[in-house]
């Protein structure tokens, strides 16, 4: 089988592609069949559907129609992640966090305005400010662990969200704050094990054992070294 990978990109994918301008994050949904990015200045958000053929013959990826969101409440989206298949979280620097439905081009593509399905603020001890990252691990089919990274305030916060009441948070908590110096990307392994986040200022990632023992005053568990921003 050859090694060589093909990326089709559909006509109305690459306008809006070329549109986004600065962007900051991308992420797959759960199924690895849709693929969202974070226009940053284009304030907007953007979904794509992606097909993914493995043969004997070739091995291809083929991003078709996409649909381009935008909001009122979209301010410098810096980070988002998928919840679900239909639901995606982003975070806004110069705003806060937002639960967004994302609708599939196979029924009406292009742009189209939207309203926030939920707007998470935290609570009184983890509220949320300046939030650029997130990751999404779901706890059982009703309820979801959110992660925000709070990119100035050097903490990141964690959220239990009910499906059942429009991802609503029912807990918010600090979850992490030691070391962290400009916090600027996070993810959870995908067996719920690991967390990683990002630490912008001292270029490190630091590695977490996702463990009902970890808190606030946690040290991470083992330090990558030598990267960049």
């Amino acid at each position: 089988m050859s090694a060589r990978v093909d990326c089709i990109v559909s006509p109305s994918a690459r306008a809006a592609l070329a549109g986004l301008g600065r962007t900051e994050d991308v992420m797959f949904s759960p199924s690895g069949r849709r693929l969202a990015i974070a226009g940053y200045r284009a304030n907007r958000i953007a979904i794509f559907d992606i097909a993914i053929d493995v043969s004997a013959q070739a091995r291809k990826v083929v991003v078709g129609g996409g649909v381009e969101l935008e909001a009122s409440t979209l301010h410098r989206p810096h980070g988002l992640c998928f919840l679900d298949e239909e639901t995606v979280a982003v975070a806004n620097r110069d705003g806060g966090v937002q639960v967004y439905a994302a609708p599939s081009a196979r029924i009406e593509p292009g742009r189209r305005e939207a309203r926030p399905m939920q707007s998470l603020t935290g609570g009184a001890d983890a509220p949320i400010r300046t939030p650029g990252s997130l990751a999404s691990f779901a706890l059982d089919p009703d309820t979801i662990e959110l992660l925000v990274c709070h990119n100035y305030s050097n903490v990141v916060t964690r959220h239990v969200l009910d499906r059942r009441h429009g991802f609503a948070s029912i807990r918010d908590d600090v979850l992490l704050r030691r070391d962290l110096d400009v916090p600027d990307g996070i993810c959870i392994s995908p067996d719920g094990t690991w967390i990683a986040v990002s630490n912008h200022n001292t270029h490190e990632v630091l590695l977490y054992r996702r463990t009902a023992a970890l808190g606030p005053d946690a040290a991470p568990d083992a330090v990558l070294r030598n990267v960049i921003c």
